[in-house]
């Protein structure tokens, strides 16, 4: 397990907030069941290292269908992320989806036909192929590697201080297992990038503001903050999280100045990537007497640092778009 103070974006955080709910977690519920998913996510990369991710929703009401199960009129979302170049993205419908998933752009002449292998209930994507569309267009791969899906059985959280480098200082709640952001995509974050993921599993107790943070580490020089639920402009992109969840979080992902251990040419490095961490908190906030809430800095809290105070069970952890900063 890492030892590293866990910010999140904490200094832009200081200000007061004008929110009227408290987050202090809550008492021990019965063990929820995983929700029902809401979306078919492959992830695979080309012999190049070119990453394809395509995201289909499920466009039913009510009962939503099994996992990877897409339908005709689901949309769906494609994004081809070259190990060079810029990103290029597809948006349309579904057209068909038996042994092979065909897909059509709501602009544009081309048709995507998405090659899907099963292994027992775990549904991949190997191929696709292009009919149709110009030079722009997303290009085939005969042969794709699929980014294997990871569970996490049991994640604990723990209660945790920090302190970030202008003298800020907090607490939050903070996840005690590492998950590493290589476990969730191959693709590697540029400046400025928006990044969204989806999380599904369950958790013994709500988790009234919840956030997450990327940060990587390099030797001598620790961990270095990238992206968090506060982006570097002061956008708030907390959640909530009831005891069974199934949510897209967004972040930015940014740095500045000389970052020559973690950065080359606009974009992490290679082991920056395989060394970077994604943070998980339930932040702690605290209403003052005028009844507005401020983050809780300088306060203590009631217990003590690292005592467990909840559990996420069958967590996942999936990339579902990047978007570059325009």
């Amino acid at each position: 397990m890492k030892n590293t103070i866990k910010v999140l974006g904490i200094i832009a955080l200081v200000a007061v907030i004008g929110f009227s709910m408290t987050a202090c977690g809550g008492d021990s519920v019965p063990e929820p069941l995983p929700p029902d998913p809401t979306s078919a996510i492959f992830e695979s990369k080309d012999a190049a290292g070119n990453i394809y991710l395509l995201v289909i929703e499920s466009a039913a009401s009510g009962n939503i269908r099994a996992a990877y199960d897409p339908k005709p009129n689901d949309p769906y979302t494609l994004t081809y992320i070259p190990k060079t170049g810029d990103i290029k993205k597809s948006s349309g419908k579904v057209q068909a989806a038996e042994s092979t998933i065909t897909l059509k752009p709501n602009t544009g002449t081309e048709t995507f036909t998405i090659t899907v292998t099963t292994s027992g209930d775990v549904k991949t994507m190997t191929a696709i192929t292009v009919t149709g569309g110009g030079a722009e267009t997303i290009p085939a791969a005969e042969s794709m590697t699929p980014k294997k899906l990871k569970t996490y059985p049991e994640v604990k959280f723990i209660a945790n201080r920090w302190e970030n480098e202008v003298g800020a200082i907090g607490e939050n709640w903070t996840n005690d297992t590492d998950l590493k952001y290589s476990d969730f995509t191959e693709a590697i974050p540029k400046n400025g990038d928006t990044i969204k993921f989806k999380i599904r599993g369950t958790t013994d107790k709500p988790l009234n503001w919840f956030g997450i943070g990327l940060s990587s580490y390099a030797d001598g020089l620790g961990f270095k903050w990238f992206a968090g639920s506060l982006e570097h402009e002061g956008k708030f992109r907390f959640t909530r999280l009831l005891t069974s969840f199934d949510e897209t979080i967004e972040i930015d992902f940014v740095f500045e100045g000389s970052e020559e251990a973690f950065v080359d040419d606009g974009k992490i490095t290679q082991k920056a990537y395989e060394n970077m961490y994604l943070d998980m908190s339930n932040y702690l906030w605290q209403q003052k007497a005028d009844k507005t809430y401020a983050y809780n800095n300088a306060s203590k809290l009631d217990v003590p640092t690292k005592t467990h105070m909840a559990t996420m069970r069958n967590l996942t952890v999936q990339l579902v778009d990047i978007t570059p900063k325009k």
